[in-house]
């Protein structure tokens, strides 16, 4: 009874603010933005998730005032890309093309004209879920993945924001037809975005900023299966509205003749792309995110 009132409440709040965010002018929608990340700070909401992240990626070589400077910024970096989100449904293709910039198109452009198709290797940096309007708007077809929820609710919606954008959503669930999509779309020449920085408890442990992090293998595999190329494709934010989509050079596969040592050496070289856009950009990273939750069993401890 208590879980059906919680999400039921929740559901209610949500729809509210939807609601809210979609009449008020943006300058204060913004504004709103940052008074919720104050009061999300004070209520202290996965604040210690925040400090114990920070302190273990930056612990060595920040102070313990540049580690606070960067929490807080992160908090209203969050709320604000949480209200565009919101937003989206007032999004014109007009404010799409104002909002975003895009520099290293021309390696998107190549690594399409192989005719394989392109898996942009991203994380939770920045606001993630919208970039693929862009792409989407300049041409080209973006697809992202969506996991799964114990509201159904908020999966419709989420779905409703992909269809109004023109981005592709891919359930992980099932996981067979996950993969049997994520495989057609690349070889129909397109783009998946793929945030490679999720725990993720079924893939390997590699190195995220000295300790053991599990992470997936999907960008790997899809990658050896359909030869499309790895880009690395981030969205930062650059003032309180304008978003740079960035697109670096293609990123080759190690190829070692051992199919796990190619996984684990590939995704560790995909993991350190990633950790050096965090370090450049660490305010607009997700730390309220439990990346290290899942560590490698104990030395002598069985596996279950």
């Amino acid at each position: 009874m208590k879980r059906w009132i919680k999400h039921n409440v929740g559901w209610v709040v949500l729809k509210i603010a939807i609601a809210l965010i979609n009449i008020l002018p943006l300058k204060i929608m913004y504004s709103l933005a940052n008074s919720l990340a104050g009061l999300a700070w004070i209520l202290r909401v996965r604040r210690q998730i925040v400090f114990n992240n920070l302190n273990r990626a930056f612990g060595r070589e920040k102070d313990p005032q540049e580690i606070r400077a960067i929490a807080r910024e992160a908090y209203r970096n969050i709320a604000k890309n949480i209200c565009e989100l919101l937003r989206t449904f007032k999004f014109t293709q007009t404010e799409i093309d104002k909002i975003f910039t895009i520099q290293g198109r021309e390696y998107l452009d190549a690594a399409l004209a192989r005719g394989k198709g392109v898996i942009g290797l991203s994380a939770h940096l920045g606001n993630f879920p919208l970039m693929g309007a862009k792409l989407v708007q300049e041409g080209y077809p973006c697809a992202s993945f969506i996991y799964g929820t114990n509201e159904a609710r908020v999966v419709k919606l989420f779905f409703d924001i992909g269809h109004h954008l023109g981005i592709s959503l891919i359930p992980t669930s099932p996981s067979h037809a996950s993969v049997r999509k994520s495989l057609k779309w690349l070889r129909e020449n397109k783009v998946l975005c793929i945030q490679a920085d999720r725990n993720s408890p079924q893939g390997v442990f590699v190195d995220f900023f000295g300790y053991s992090a599990a992470t997936p293998i999907g960008p790997v595999v899809l990658a050896k299966r359909t030869g499309a190329t790895v880009l690395p494709m981030f969205v930062v934010r650059e003032m309180t509205s304008k978003h740079r989509i960035i697109f670096g050079p293609p990123v080759e596969l190690e190829v070692t003749g051992n199919k796990e040592k190619d996984i684990l050496v590939n995704s560790a070289k995909f993991t350190k792309i990633i950790e050096s856009y965090v370090k450049k950009y660490p305010e607009q990273w997700l730390w309220t995110y439990r990346r290290w939750k899942t560590q490698p069993p104990k030395q002598g401890e069985q596996e279950e």
